[in-house]
């Protein structure tokens, strides 16, 4: 490249700076390791840089020297070069600082690298076409990619490595699809919906009531009594906790947790489906040869929803402020429900706490 690593130019700016800047959005402190001699482009003040003394006993030892400079100030490091221009401070931040509102599970990771397999197999399989069959306008990168690949290779290795890739992405693509329903991320397919149908009414307006009919039942007890809205929203959290974080009662040491609730009702509503076949039988089938219809799990209708998707003193640590609502991207209402679930346990169970008793007494 004719000069150090460090020093490139990458879209306006120069290659460490730059990999400085992205990290200092995510990590602290930062450790940049050099050779005795080796020359530096500038860094903000606050990042440490450590000279390695060891000549000739490669990488390893350098990240021995950044790693021991580490030593007592950070429980956990992340380790890069200096030259990579694409990294991405949202990829450390899950997997490094984990931030106390994200969840982490096997899940996430799943999807998005068969995300990332879905992407990349497409951009190489058309790279090595352009190499093999000539460019397309308008497709910059694969075009791009092709050019060392057409200097490489056969023609025949070629074509074989982009049927082999292109037979990737459709398999990638196929299991994604497959994949897709049982995941957390369906709420890419919910999202739509769940926001199209909405609350349009004010924030805070409740449904109304019939206290003289003796026949009603009142506010929400179990899954069945919630709408299919409220079960939409449980398949269409994305597990950001961004209602977590705005919570107060949360953030002051207190049970609630309006992520976890509604994560509690997409929990039950895939336990009652369980007895419900994928695809079932129209009423024609059902009819001419005596099959029950689909009924879900009985358990999971029945189980309550206080204790089950939220502790008892956590319904009541609600201020109905409505700042979960407002930071959901993907516009859940939390507090209709926590709302209709006390309304339950007031109406039907008289269980409230202590300190409203003297309020409600009449």
């Amino acid at each position: 490249m004719g000069r150090p690593k460090a020093w490139l130019p990458f879209a306006g700016e120069i290659m460490l700076p730059r990999v400085v800047r992205l990290l200092r959005q995510v990590v602290s402190p930062i450790v940049v390791v050099a050779a005795p001699e080796q020359d530096i482009p500038p860094l903000p003040d606050e990042v440490r840089i450590i000279r390695d003394e060891e000549k000739g006993r490669g990488p390893l030892q350098g990240l021995a020297a950044g790693l021991t400079a580490l030593a007592g100030t950070a429980d956990a490091a992340y380790l890069t070069s200096c030259d990579v221009p694409f990294l991405q401070p949202a990829f450390v931040r899950r997997l490094i600082t984990k931030p106390a509102r994200l969840t982490y599970n096997r899940d996430a990771l799943v999807i998005l690298s068969m995300i990332g397999g879905v992407v990349g197999t497409e951009l190489l399989a058309e790279a090595f076409e352009f190499a093999a069959h000539g460019d397309q306008p308008g497709a910059f990168v694969a075009a791009a990619l092709a050019v060392p690949l057409r200097a490489l290779f056969a023609p025949d290795v070629l074509q074989v490595a982009f049927a082999i890739l292109w037979w990737a992405h459709i398999a990638l693509v196929a299991a994604f699809l497959v994949y897709l329903p049982f995941s957390k991320h369906l709420h890419i397919a919910t999202s739509f919906p769940n926001i199209w149908f909405r609350k349009l009414s004010p924030r805070g307006e409740l449904p109304k009531m019939d206290l003289e009919d003796e026949t009603a039942t009142f506010g929400l007890k179990t899954l069945q009594d919630l709408g299919w809205k409220d079960v939409l929203d449980g398949f269409t959290c994305t597990e950001c906790g961004r209602c977590q974080e705005a919570c107060p009662a949360y953030n002051t040491g207190k049970p609630l947790n309006p992520k976890t609730m509604i994560m509690g009702i997409r929990d039950l509503a895939e336990a009652a489906e369980q007895t419900i076949d994928i695809i079932p039988n129209s009423p024609i089938v059902r009819e001419t040869h005596g099959l029950p219809a689909p009924i879900p799990a009985g358990a999971a209708m029945a189980a309550p929803l206080v204790d089950g998707i939220m502790p008892y003193e956590a319904v009541w640590d609600c201020v109905t402020c409505g700042a979960c609502v407002e930071a959901c991207p993907v516009l859940i209402e939390h507090v209709d429900k926590i709302v209709g679930i006390r309304r339950n346990l007031v109406l039907e169970e008289s269980r409230f706490p202590q300190v409203t008793q003297s309020q409600t007494a009449s």
